[in-house]
């Protein structure tokens, strides 16, 4: 049905779909319901504790064996003004900065 097959291979999933991970409004029941609709289901892990997590794990692995992500967040902590693209800049005047937006090319 799908013409280019990567993704699906990659992931092995259904269909080429993955099922975006929103903090804090969602959980295992939409992960479950991705998986079990044939796309990769999307759990946010980066704003809840690890128990949580694990719970959360464990409640979509006793209802779908379908591949899952598990999505972290793994940008660098900064101070505001520790660099000139942090030091708001033109783009960056009208909100502080928690996460460096270029958390590889960080400079002091």
């Amino acid at each position: 049905m799908w013409p280019d097959r990567r993704l699906i291979d990659l992931f092995k999933t259904e269909f080429p779909i993955v099922q975006a991970p929103m903090a804090g409004v969602m959980d295992a029941d939409l992960v479950i319901a991705a998986a079990q609709g044939g796309a990769l289901g999307s759990l946010p892990c980066a704003m809840i504790p690890v128990e949580k997590a694990r719970e959360q794990v464990s409640i979509i692995r006793q209802r779908v064996s379908a591949p899952i992500n598990l999505n972290f967040f793994c940008h660098t902590p900064v101070a505001a003004g520790c660099c000139r693209c942090c030091d708001g800049g033109p783009s960056r005047t009208a909100r502080p900065v928690l996460l460096h937006p270029e958390p590889r090319t960080h400079h002091a």
